[in-house]
């Protein structure tokens, strides 16, 4: 069975209200719905867990990266990367050559831009 309440990923607490939960209540200790919500806690009653948010991933353009290596760190930086580049795998090399795009979190990318004393976050945010 559900509870009366259901966390939020936010600042409020969701009441069922007709089989759904409805009612946004916010964290305001002036708020007569989020005093309710209180008493309830202290019966024992546990809310629902908030649900799951879909992860967001970023992406930048393969040709933003080049341009932003070569602006901060310098031609000689961005022909480190190419060099690396040529040197992947087969299967990493296809799958960067067949991309527009690179994941900003893709570990691999990271580890690479380390490896040549570039700060990831200067290129990828």
């Amino acid at each position: 069975m559900s509870a009366l309440y259901k966390f939020t990923n936010g600042n409020s607490v969701l009441k069922l209200v007709d089989g759904a939960y409805r009612m946004a209540i916010p964290f305001d200790n002036l708020n007569r719905d989020y005093q309710e919500y209180l008493a309830w806690i202290a019966e024992g009653n546990t809310p629902d867990a908030a649900d799951v948010e879909p992860k967001q991933i970023k992406y930048i353009t393969k040709n933003t990266a080049y341009d932003r290596i070569e602006e901060k760190y310098g031609k000689d930086k961005l022909n480190q990367v190419f060099d690396i580049l040529d040197n992947l795998d087969r299967e990493n090399r296809r799958r960067y050559d067949d991309a527009q795009e690179i994941d900003c979190s893709n570990a691999l990318v990271i580890a690479m831009l380390q490896s040549i004393g570039i700060n990831p976050e200067d290129i990828l945010y």
